[in-house]
């Protein structure tokens, strides 16, 4: 069980440099959220949009109230 107004997940890039084994991670946006999508036919493709459940960090209710489109270059949601 985990209360509504725990922590919650934040939109973040994995980078894995498969020569060195180097991960890193770089924020993606402001935002919190689960149930991250790109759209299918991107997959393995660059993609600029991610959509997902979600609400802004500084957001006071603890609940994902909404949709949410990022765009992964510039974090604006």
């Amino acid at each position: 069980y985990m209360a509504d107004d725990g922590p919650s997940a934040h939109f973040v890039r994995y980078r894995i440099n498969l020569e060195t084994r180097q991960v890193d991670m770089t924020p993606l946006a402001q935002f919190a959220g689960e149930l991250p999508e790109i759209n299918p036919h991107r997959t393995g493709r660059p993609y600029q949009y991610a959509w997902s459940i979600g609400r802004p960090v500084a957001h006071t209710s603890p609940l994902f109230d909404r949709i949410v489109k990022i765009d992964v270059h510039t974090g604006k949601g």
